[in-house]
């Protein structure tokens, strides 16, 4: 599958998951995912979007959009709202730098204390990013490229860090 066709299809399944998800029950049938124990729970909701569970990412995403349903296209990379997370607290960098030492399946579980913490503060989160870029994660080159786009948005310069997403191949 090509970079577009994915970039299209990710796209695709982010609207019907916000259409979905403007249903409270179908929230929080999908936020089950997020538990081992209340995984089940979510698979009928899973399916209906997806119309199979075969997809970690998608997955996590899908809980953690019902956790905090504000999704902003220009919401930068995660690395850009961890950015933003940040300012006044000292201890956020350090969560940071774990996140980029993760594999695919810690990196999963880590992401919804980022998410509620965005939550509480009214931060968007670019969710379509989000999953693109844990897509990607394991990949050798286009996951470096990930933390390191990362990277760019956390430490670098506010005024140039750019909101606008960049991409980065499949």
């Amino acid at each position: 599958m090509s970079n577009e066709s994915f970039t299209e299809q990710a796209a695709a399944r982010l609207a019907r998951l916000r259409e979905r998800c403007a249903d409270p029950g179908f929230r929080a049938a999908l936020r089950h995912w997020l538990s081992d124990a209340g995984r089940p729970r979510a698979y009928q909701a899973l399916m209906e979007l997806r119309g199979t569970l075969d997809d970690e990412d998608f997955n996590t995403i899908a809980a953690l959009y019902a956790c905090h349903p504000d999704h902003s296209d220009n919401g930068g990379t995660l690395g850009l709202l961890c950015h933003r997370l940040s300012a006044g607290l000292s201890t956020f960098e350090g969560r940071f730098k774990r996140l980029l030492l993760c594999d695919a399946e810690e990196l999963r579980q880590r992401l919804q204390p980022v998410i509620l913490a965005a939550r509480a503060k009214g931060i968007s989160v670019n969710y379509e990013k989000l999953y693109l870029d844990m897509r990607s994660w394991t990949h050798d080159f286009y996951g470096d490229q990930v933390r390191k786009n990362w990277a760019q948005d956390f430490w670098g310069q506010p005024e140039a860090v750019d909101a606008k997403p960049r991409e980065v191949p499949l």
